[in-house]
């Protein structure tokens, strides 16, 4: 059953049915005695760019969907890069904003977001914002 569910996810995937295959692999999981805890997201709120930070915000929330669909308490997430064209203050502006409207969002489905405040995300060009010294 589970090498059945292996294969039809993939073909899902392939076919960009993306909701079918995470019903597939969250039953798989669960065949195998695995729940999912934590979805682990990279949001940038601190992008200079306001459209960007609104797509990071939708972005956000459609994580947060997908981890109620597979069970998950915990969506874990960064405030954002320190871009360089980004000062200090609006960074900080920026992020509680972006943090605000995820963490209401993520509560209202049941989920509780959690910050994690590391040096640099995998998929970012630059450092975390937290870090003080990288503000211009």
């Amino acid at each position: 059953m589970k090498d059945y569910l292996a294969r039809k996810g993939d073909r899902l995937r392939e076919k960009g049915k993306e909701d079918e295959a995470l019903k597939v692999s969250t039953n798989r999981a669960r065949l195998k005695g695995i729940g999912v805890t934590m979805v682990t997201t990279y949001p940038d709120f601190t992008h200079p760019d306001a459209a960007q930070r609104a797509r990071e915000v939708a972005k956000s929330k459609e994580e947060i969907k997908v981890a109620a669909r597979l069970g998950a308490e915990l969506v874990r997430v960064t405030a954002g890069q320190a871009h360089p064209d980004t000062r200090r203050e609006d960074g900080i502006a920026w992020a509680a904003q972006g943090l605000t409207q995820v963490s209401e969002f993520a509560g209202d489905n049941g989920l509780t977001l959690v910050y994690e405040n590391h040096y640099k995300a995998p998929v970012w060009s630059t450092p975390t914002l937290a870090f003080r010294q990288t503000f211009s």
